[in-house]
């Protein structure tokens, strides 16, 4: 979750209170039909009880306030586990850095997502992973598994002190390790674990996108 989506999340929960406000105050509910059209659209499917209330309210126009009221909720609940998953800590900085690699910021996303749902702890460490070998094969421009860059990455990363050079390779190459003896062949994930594979796999992303 990126800061402009939940501004977007901010606008569409005022633009409802709006247009419910309008049409309790004149009758008309086009304006109504059109904002909860676009939500449903939105987040129809990522919120499947938007998508019932929009249903409802399409094909019954006596439930058009109940419906948008319930849709006006929804949107409501999410802009505030969106913000709570925003000041979760290290994890939105580097969503919002891994703007730089659209398909690595996608799969990071789907990792912030799962960890937030307390669940899935192998699903979560994969994405981190993937997002981090996405970001250093474009960085590299090569198709390389993240196990196989250590040499071509400890070279893009010369110009660097041989001390952070040595630390940012040897880290992801024990980070690679990790994932293969717990994560990719047994799923043994530690939960006490998580938090500290999830910020070290963060903070190679955060330092990989300034290197030019």
């Amino acid at each position: 979750m990126v800061k402009k989506e939940i501004d977007m999340l901010k606008d569409l929960k005022t633009a409802m209170d709006t247009a419910i406000r309008s049409y309790v105050d004149n009758g008309d509910p086009e304006s109504l039909y059109d904002l909860t059209t676009q939500v449903c659209a939105l987040y129809g499917i990522e919120i499947p009880e938007i998508q019932e209330a929009f249903e409802a309210l399409a094909h019954n126009s006596g439930l058009v306030k109940r419906e948008a009221m319930t849709i006006r909720s929804l949107l409501n609940r999410k802009l505030i586990q969106d913000e709570n998953t925003y000041q979760a800590g290290i994890m939105p900085l580097t969503l919002d850095n891994l703007s730089v690699c659209p398909a690595a910021q996608e799969v990071y996303r789907s990792g912030i997502t799962k960890y937030c749902g307390k669940q899935y702890e192998r699903n979560v460490l994969d994405d981190m992973r993937l997002a981090l070998e996405l970001l250093v094969k474009q960085i590299l421009a090569n198709g390389k598994s993240l196990e196989n860059q250590k040499d071509a990455l400890g070279l893009k990363l010369n110009g660097y002190h041989t001390e952070l050079r040595n630390l940012i390779v040897k880290t992801i190459d024990y980070l690679c390790k990790y994932q293969n003896n717990y994560v990719k062949h047994d799923d043994r994930v530690d939960p006490t674990e998580l938090d500290f594979i999830i910020e070290q796999t963060s903070a190679i992303i955060n330092f990989l996108v300034t290197v030019k």
